[in-house]
């Protein structure tokens, strides 16, 4: 069992997220999804985006059928009828500096 199960998005917002950093949210499921979480993954709350109506967290994790691959994701937990979901925000490839805090974290 992993942390995230369940995941929505909005549609326009995945479709621009795919144009402008050319990371799919599919791809962004498959980290987050990743039986390895507790090894692969690098998460914390994100105090500078969250607000009153919603606690965003930044997770920094590998893609688990491509390692090489380090995403920098923004989600948020949600529920409805059904119980909690991730709702993805945005995501991205990580830059220098968060592969080498992501790296020093895994070493």
């Amino acid at each position: 069992m992993t942390k995230h199960e369940r995941f929505d998005w909005e549609l326009r917002k995945a479709a621009s997220n795919l144009l402008k950093h050319r990371v799919d949210f599919r791809d962004a499921v498959e980290v987050l999804k990743d039986t390895f979480y507790e090894t692969m993954h690098y998460e914390e709350f994100d105090e500078e985006h969250s607000d009153d109506y919603e606690d965003r967290w930044i997770t920094l994790g590998s893609h688990p059928y491509q390692r090489a691959l380090v995403l920098h994701i923004v989600w948020t937990p949600e529920f409805d009828e059904e119980g909690g979901l991730t709702r993805i925000i945005t995501a991205r490839k990580a830059t220098r500096r968060e592969r080498e805090r992501y790296e020093a974290r895994n070493d």
